[in-house]
């Protein structure tokens, strides 16, 4: 969903509802763990998911493809629109995302601001992210506003492979029955990932002018 890059700020800056959850492994297949919340109840009934992977490419690939809003369409997956709406700053900005969601019911639509922190000495880059709201992109006709109510990603570098790590507790909003989100949220690391791998895998990938650098 869905990272941006580099805000200078610590990591104990901000309360998180994720710092208040004690995961379970429920599923471990093709390199990725899925993780579930254990005895954690949401007041919307939601319920956050969090999985991790490792991924054999360069972390500046990795990162590339993760912030260049152009290309998101060609693996995100059910993703039709993708825009950065605000800049800030190369730290902190705020991106448009409209995702294709099937019949019976409408396609969602999230404004969502994303700030993150380096942490040179483990070689780690920590994102943020949640809605906000925008009056450049309020909400229309025919499409229901969705709401990332927290998430984040974390990516680091170990034994040479890049490691990344993603919480996220997303509420679709309209009448999508809970269960049906909960659904949804669990399988979807697995098309994220899937998906990530293959364009990795599969394209030529020009490095983002941010990430020439050795970052991490």
């Amino acid at each position: 969903m869905l990272i941006t890059f580099l805000l200078l700020f610590s990591f104990n800056s901000y309360a998180s509802i994720f710092e208040e959850i004690d995961w379970k492994l429920i599923d471990d297949k093709k390199g990725i763990n899925v993780y579930r919340p254990d005895k954690y109840k949401h007041p919307s009934g939601l319920i956050p998911i969090r999985f991790r992977a490792t991924i054999n490419h360069d972390v500046r690939k990795v990162l590339t493809a993760l912030v260049d809003e152009s290309h998101k369409l060609n693996w995100v997956p059910k993703l039709k629109a993708s825009q950065i709406i605000k800049k800030d700053s190369r730290e902190k900005f705020t991106c448009y995302y409209l995702y294709d969601v099937p019949w019976p019911f409408k396609d969602r639509d999230f404004v969502i601001e994303n700030s993150a922190v380096v942490d040179y000495k483990a070689k780690s880059i920590f994102v943020k992210f949640y809605s906000v709201d925008d009056k450049i992109f309020p909400k229309k006709n025919g499409i229901v506003r969705g709401a990332t109510i927290e998430g984040y990603t974390k990516i680091w570098v170990k034994n040479n492979q890049t490691e990344i790590e993603i919480a996220i507790l997303n509420d679709f909003g309209g009448y999508v029955p809970t269960w049906v989100m909960n659904l949804i949220q669990k399988v979807w690391p697995y098309k994220f990932m899937e998906n990530l791998e293959r364009y990795l895998r599969d394209n030529k990938i020009e490095i983002h002018p941010d990430f020439k650098e050795d970052l991490i």
